[in-house]
């Protein structure tokens, strides 16, 4: 995006305002994930926040800097609010453009948010919730400006037309899925635009990132199901971290909806680089994609787990259904056998990768009695389960 400052006022007195406005939902991630049981005394500097439904204080959203770091680049300033906030629409009235990011999980919130703004509000939606609804969102609020999918390289083209003519089309769509391979030169690995989002994300005692997007598996509750696989090279990971300025006892989360999905020699390459820096970590993906792995002899798996346990603080696992009922995943049924289940328990645990389970209930998959048969093999097998 080409973006002249000296005509920075101008476009200021089109626009009415240089507040780039990042509305987000704050709770998108499992409590489980950070049990005090697993990671001790540092869950006692976020798991409050967690809890209180307000993690902008402790787990900041990775989606929600994008966002700023592209408004940054376009000469915005950006301000974070929660979705929830009781003064989030009265800030959205008074800002040059507002950009809300929703789950399915916030997407009711987002409609009362829009529903009291209007064509006079420069508003750009997107993020998960927003995308599978954004049809029926569309013939709601015409004035909407939709992105579906992911906003990388689309948002900077929405701003510009903002910037430039005063206004926004409809919608911006991506014609193909963006690659993390290419990620180098996006704004939020920019050190100087880094630097200037730092009073809004840098402070957390957490640190986000991810290394892939993407999936194979189909599960139909799962916006990523079936989308194409990228992986970060390391070489701009390592450029972001550098910009974190990490302590030693701050984690590194990666909200990658499957870190299993990267090629082994890139996870084991992943697990060397967080070994050496002594780098905490967090994250979730379908395990079995490394322990059934035909790419791997059993001394291959056995030391890329004993990698993966060094520095590992807590590992949420790819089982939702302890039936292996999950529809659209061959994978997460597999493990979900009960004598899998107990081995894969074992063995990790061998590793002391602390792990962690997220249960999904009310399925129309389970039958009557699922619940006490979840308890009863959460129980016998001492599994730490978030439902």
């Amino acid at each position: 995006m080409h973006y002249n400052p000296a005509s920075a006022k101008a476009i200021r007195m089109r626009i009415d305002s240089e507040t780039a406005l990042i509305v987000s939902q704050p709770r998108y991630i499992s409590e489980g994930l950070f049990n005090r049981n697993l990671v001790g005394g540092i869950a006692d500097l976020f798991h409050q926040g967690i809890r209180n439904n307000v993690t902008f204080g402790a787990l900041p959203h990775y989606g929600a800097k994008i966002l700023a770091a592209y408004a940054t680049e376009a000469g915005f300033k950006p301000e974070l609010v929660s979705l929830y906030d009781p003064q989030v629409v009265n800030m959205a009235k008074s800002s040059g453009v507002t950009l809300v990011s929703a789950m399915d999980i916030g997407l009711d919130q987002a409609r009362n948010v829009f529903t009291h703004l209007g064509p006079s509000n420069k508003i750009l939606a997107g993020g998960y919730g927003i995308s599978a609804d954004a049809q029926l969102l569309h013939r709601e609020f015409p004035w909407l400006t939709i992105i579906p999918g992911e906003a990388e390289g689309v948002l900077a083209h929405a701003l510009s037309d903002l910037l430039n003519h005063g206004q926004m089309e409809p919608e911006y769509r991506r014609t193909s899925p963006f690659n993390l391979a290419q990620s180098a030169s996006e704004p939020h690995l920019n050190p100087h635009i880094e630097s200037k989002l730092h009073n809004l994300f840098g402070w957390t005692p957490v640190k986000v990132t991810e290394v892939s997007r993407g999936c194979p598996e189909a599960c139909d509750f799962c916006p990523t199901a079936m989308l194409p696989t990228s992986v970060k090279p390391l070489d701009v990971l390592d450029t972001e971290v550098q910009n974190m300025h990490l302590k030693p006892w701050e984690p590194l989360v990666f909200l990658d909806q499957n870190l299993m999905v990267c090629p082994s020699d890139y996870l084991e390459a992943l697990f060397d680089y967080l070994n050496q820096r002594h780098i905490l970590w967090a994250g979730e993906g379908t395990i079995t994609y490394l322990l059934n792995s035909p790419h791997l002899n059993e001394a291959a798996k056995h030391r890329l787990l004993r990698k993966m346990g060094k520095n590992c603080l807590a590992f949420l696992v790819g089982v939702e259904d302890l039936n292996g009922k999950t529809r659209g995943s061959a994978m997460k049924n597999d493990i979900a056998k009960s004598t899998h289940l107990e081995d894969m328990a074992k063995l990790l645990r061998e590793y002391r990768i602390p792990i962690v389970y997220s249960l999904i209930f009310a399925s129309d998959s389970q039958e009557v009695g699922y619940a006490r048969h979840a308890a009863d093999v959460v129980n016998t097998l001492g599994l730490t389960a978030a439902a």
